[in-house]
C-alpha cells in the first residue's frame, strides 16, 4: 500500500533545492539550488527558512538566473559566524566572487583575495568543507588559493585561502573533489581523480597522515567511477557515489572503510546503473539518497533507504518519480531535495517533508548478524527503454517467479494490461505494447525474495 499522507510539499519551487543546511546557530534552514521562484517569489537559487516561510537573500545569483533556473548551488555551510556559499556563477548580489562567497545575515561579501581560481574561462567552486583547528578545510574545482597551487584542497582561516598541494590527475589536470572527511587522525578526500599514489593507480579517494598524500585500499576500481559524499558513522568512514563490485570494489554505490580495508554496506544499491547523492547521519542512523529503486540486492527502496549498522531499510515505502538530491534535517524533521513532482501518486514538486511514523518501513532480516539479502543478486532489465517487451534476468535464482507487477510514476499499478511469461527460474518476458509511453517500476517475486526494478517504455 501507497502512503500520500507520509510526505509533505513545502514551499512552491519552480526548480529542485541541490543543496541544504542546517544551521544549529540561527535556528535556520538554508536552501540552495536551480530554483529561480517560490511561488511568485524570486529567490534566485539560495534562501533560508524558518519552518513557515522562505526568505531572499537580497538579489540571490543575478548573474547567472535565466527566466526559470539558475544553475546548481554546490555548497553551503556555516564557519565563524557567517554563512558560505558556492556555485555556478561569479556573482550574488552584485557582489563579485571567485569560488566562495560569505552571507553576515543582511550583505554579501567575497572570499579571499583574489579567491580561489581555476583559469581565466573555467568557475571554480567549493563542493565540501570540514572545520578543524579554528579552519576551513575546503575541497571542490580550483588550481589554486590566493596565489597557492593547490588542486582543489585549500584552508581558509578567516583572511586568507593557502594551498594544500593536492595532486594533479596523471594528465596533469585538476581533481574534481566532492567531499572532505576527519577519521582516525587523517585527512581524506573524495570525488573524480586519477592519479599515482604509493606508486600504483588510485582513483576518486587519497588520504593525508599530516606529511604526504597515500592510496586507501588502492582507490575506487572502474574508469567511470567517482566518490560523491563521505561521511564517518559508527566509527567507519562511509562513502557513496557510482561504482560497483562488478569493477572489482567490495560494494555497489556505497561501501565503508575501517582504516585498514573496504567492506560492503550490506549488499549495497542493486542496480549497476544507481547513484547515491547525498548522505546523512541523524539519529543513529545513515540515511542514503539518490537515483535507485532497491538496496541489499533486493529490498524496494524508491530513492531512499536506511542503514543501521547491519541491514537496511526502506523509508516509509515511498515511491518518487524521480531522482533526490539532497537530504538534511531541521528541527527534528527529515527534508529532501531532488527532480521528484509525484511521491506515492500524489503531487509533491522538487522539496518535501517526512510526516509519516515510519510504520510502513520494510526491513531486511538480520541473521548472526549477515543481511539475508546481502549475498543475493538482483534483477536486470533489456532493453531499457524498451517499446514491445522487457527481459527479466535474475541472477542464482532458486525459486520460481511467482508474481511480476508493473506501477507507472503515480504509483497506479498497470499490470492488468501486460502479458508476462517466464522458462525457468532465472527468466522471464513481459510483453508491454499496451503501456503508455513513460517511467514504470517493475515488481518481480519469488517465494524467497522481491526484486524490483525500473525502465522506461518509449
Amino acid at each position: 500500500m501507497l502512503h500520500a499522507q507520509e510526505w509533505q510539499q513545502i514551499g512552491n519551487f519552480n526548480r529542485p533545492p541541490t543543496c541544504l543546511f542546517n544551521d544549529t546557530i540561527d535556528h535556520l534552514l538554508y536552501v540552495g539550488g536551480d530554483f529561480k521562484f517560490n511561488g511568485t517569489d524570486t529567490l534566485n537559487g539560495i534562501s533560508f527558512y524558518d519552518g513557515i516561510k522562505f526568505y531572499p537573500m537580497l538579489k540571490g545569483r543575478t548573474d547567472v538566473c535565466g527566466n526559470v533556473n539558475c544553475g546548481n548551488l554546490s555548497y553551503i555551510n556555516r564557519y565563524k559566524n557567517e554563512v558560505y556559499v558556492s556555485f555556478v556563477g561569479n556573482e550574488i548580489s552584485g557582489v563579485t566572487v571567485n569560488g566562495v562567497a560569505k552571507w553576515n545575515g543582511e550583505s554579501w561579501f567575497t572570499v579571499g583575495n583574489p579567491g580561489l581560481f581555476y583559469n581565466q574561462y573555467t568557475i571554480p567552486s567549493v563542493l565540501g568543507s570540514f572545520e578543524k583547528d579554528s579552519l576551513l578545510y575546503c575541497v571542490g574545482f580550483f588550481r589554486n588559493a590566493d596565489g597557492d597551487t593547490c588542486n582543489s584542497v585549500a584552508t581558509w582561516d578567516g583572511t586568507h585561502w593557502k594551498g594544500m598541494a593536492f595532486l594533479p590527475n596523471v594528465a596533469g589536470e585538476v581533481p574534481e573533489l566532492n567531499s572532505i572527511a576527519f577519521y582516525k587522525g587523517q585527512w581524506y578526500v573524495g570525488g573524480n581523480n586519477y592519479t599515482i599514489l604509493d606508486g600504483a593507480e588510485n582513483d576518486d579517494i587519497a588520504r593525508f597522515d599530516g606529511t604526504a598524500w597515500h592510496s586507501v585500499g588502492g582507490g575506487m576500481r572502474g574508469g567511470d567511477s567517482f566518490i560523491q559524499d563521505m561521511v564517518v558513522y559508527k566509527d567507519e568512514l562511509y562513502v557513496c557515489g557510482y561504482f560497483s563490485k562488478n569493477a572489482g570494489n567490495k560494494g555497489n554505490k556505497i561501501m565503508r572503510w575501517d582504516g585498514n580495508q573496504w567492506k560492503e554496506v550490506g549488499g549495497g544499491l542493486c542496480s549497476p546503473y544507481d547513484i547515491a547523492t547525498d548522505m546523512m547521519v541523524y539519529q543513529d542512523k545513515l540515511y542514503v539518497v539518490g537515483i535507485f529503486n532497491c538496496v541489499g540486492n533486493g529490498l524496494p527502496a524508491s530513492d531512499i533507504a536506511v542503514w543501521d549498522g547491519e541491514k537496511w531499510c526502506s523509508f516509509g515505502n515511498s515511491v518518487f518519480d524521480n531522482k533526490m538530491l539532497c537530504i538534511g534535517n531541521y528541527k527534528d524533521e527529515i527534508y529532501v531535495g531532488g527532480g521528484f513532482t509525484i511521491i506515492n501518486g500524489q503531487p509533491s514538486r522538487y522539496f518535501a517533508k517526512y510526516i509519516g511514523d515510519h510504520s510502513t518501513d520494510t526491513c531486511q532480516t538480520v541473521i548472526s548478524g549477515v543481511s539475508d539479502l546481502e549475498a543475493r543478486p538482483g534483477l536486470e532489465i533489456a532493453p531499457n527503454p524498451a517499446q514491445d517487451y522487457l527481459n527479466l534476468q535474475l541472477q542464482n535464482s532458486s525459486t520460481p517467479i511467482e508474481s511480476i507487477e508493473i506501477l507507472d510514476a503515480s504509483g497506479r499499478n498497470c499490470s492488468q494490461i501486460i502479458d508476462w511469461k517466464t522458462t525457468d527460474y532465472s527468466t522471464g518476458q513481459l510483453h508491454i505494447q499496451r503501456l503508455p509511453a513513460g517511467w514504470y517500476c517493475v515488481r518481480v517475486r519469488c517465494a524467497d525474495r522481491v526484486l524490483v526494478g525500473r525502465f522506461v517504455k518509449g
